[in-house]
């Protein structure tokens, strides 16, 4: 019976240890970097941290990625993540119209490594130009695509596009329309850069569904 009962305490040791332990009425619940078993056959330390808006009024929850796995910062952007093997680890924040933030932590046996609070800084980097049809006149309403995390936007009366809060980094440039040929367009932005990407022509497809893909370099 003793046997049991031991077995039967650890195996609730475990399931408390999967719901990311115990906290207080004032502080963030952790995010299990690892399951508990694992965590019973390897060195491991906890991280907490606080990534904030540039303003209290957007705050919110976002996602950051530590090594591999992607977690989210509780609604103040408060966040505990809870046994990490013991070493060093990427954390990154990769939020669209801001800068991303990247640095190495390293996570120490049986201790809390603590971030300094993070500030997210709103990218000021604009990237516009125009679309012109292949017989030379306005491209109006034509659906764009900035990749990775530019977002969408169309053409307007002028065939002038714009994307404000773009970060530095590489970037695509896709015409995403069914009527036209979806023309891609390769550039890197430098840090709060204007980038005036010119006239851009697009190819009309001609009553088909075949969508053939031109690159510019």
């Amino acid at each position: 019976m003793t046997l049991r009962r031991t077995l039967i305490c650890f195996l609730a040791l475990l399931l408390l240890g999967a719901c990311g332990g115990k906290w207080g009425r004032d502080e963030v619940p952790f995010q299990p970097y690892t399951n508990a078993l694992t965590a019973l056959f390897s060195d491991t330390g906890d991280l907490s941290g606080k990534v904030l808006f540039p303003s209290d009024f957007s705050q919110h929850s976002i996602r950051f990625s530590l090594g591999q796995f992607t977690f989210v910062t509780h609604p103040d952007g408060r966040f505990r993540i809870s046994r990490i093997p013991t070493g060093a680890h990427r954390f990154r924040v990769n939020m669209q119209g801001y800068e991303p933030i990247l640095q190495t932590v390293t996570i120490s046996k049986g201790s809390t490594t603590r971030l300094n609070q993070m500030a997210l800084v709103q990218a000021r980097g604009l990237v516009f130009g125009r679309l012109i049809n292949q017989s030379g006149n306005i491209a109006a309403g034509i659906r764009l695509q900035l990749v990775p995390l530019g977002g969408s936007g169309l053409s307007d009366r002028q065939g002038v596009f714009r994307f404000d809060g773009v970060k530095a980094g590489k970037h695509l440039l896709k015409i995403d329309d069914s009527r036209y040929s979806p023309r891609v367009k390769r550039f890197v932005m430098e840090a709060n850069e204007r980038r005036d990407l010119g006239v851009i022509t697009v190819f009309r497809l001609p009553g088909t569904s075949r969508r053939t893909a031109k690159l510019d370099r």
